[in-house]
């Protein structure tokens, strides 16, 4: 069954449309992996490094527009890592919903691995290894089973370890919040910190 779909809507205007790549399964219910590359006009050639967001789950977004969330982080990372060229975004689930609840409903009815997605953990591993930075932006649960949620943060934590400690990070914003402030709610003066304590094994 196709998941639910939302709004799409246009990528940030730095971001070079003929760059953008999307990775889904065959059937696409799932979404592996979104790239792409931030223009090169004189005033970003000093432009080199990579970054990689690992969020929720996706949504809309794909190789000819975005949705909210991903315009939202792609205008983050442009204007608060002016070294950046490049931005990958991963989901520790796959699978393509625009409600959280939804993707609930699948894991309900088809088992865990329907939410994650069968190759989601390999792309994870070799997108991260390619990385100067990563950031967290996973979020709460809002909605999806909260013992799923919290073995699969603990496994993609798992694969993080494989990582320099010192290439993670979160975005910080007025208040703490128990897990990785999600990307849609990213403030544009919000700062990026190490993310310490959210990297502990629970």
């Amino acid at each position: 069954m196709m998941p639910r779909i939302g709004r799409q809507i246009p990528h940030f205007e730095h971001i070079e449309l003929s760059s953008v790549e999307a990775v889904f399964s065959g059937d696409g219910c799932f979404r592996y992996l979104l790239s792409m590359k931030f223009g090169d006009t004189l005033l970003d050639q000093g432009r080199n490094k990579t970054a990689a967001v690992i969020m929720k789950n996706p949504s809309a977004a794909d190789e000819q527009m975005a949705d909210a969330t991903i315009r939202k982080v792609e205008t983050y990372i442009y204007h608060r890592l002016n070294d950046v060229r490049w931005l990958h975004i991963l989901n520790i689930f796959a699978y393509r919903a625009t409600e959280p609840e939804d993707l609930n409903e699948v894991f309900l009815r088809e088992g865990p691995m329907k939410a994650i997605g069968e190759e989601n953990d390999h792309v994870i591993r070799s997108t991260l290894q390619e990385c100067d930075y990563v950031i967290l932006g996973w979020g709460n649960t809002s909605g999806i089973d909260r013992a799923l949620y919290a073995e699969r943060i603990y496994r993609v934590k798992q694969l993080l370890k494989e990582i320099p400690e010192q290439k993670i990070f979160c975005i910080s914003g007025k208040m703490k919040t128990k897990n990785p402030l999600h990307g849609l709610m990213w403030g544009y003066d919000y700062t990026m910190d190490p993310a310490g304590e959210y990297m502990e094994m629970k």
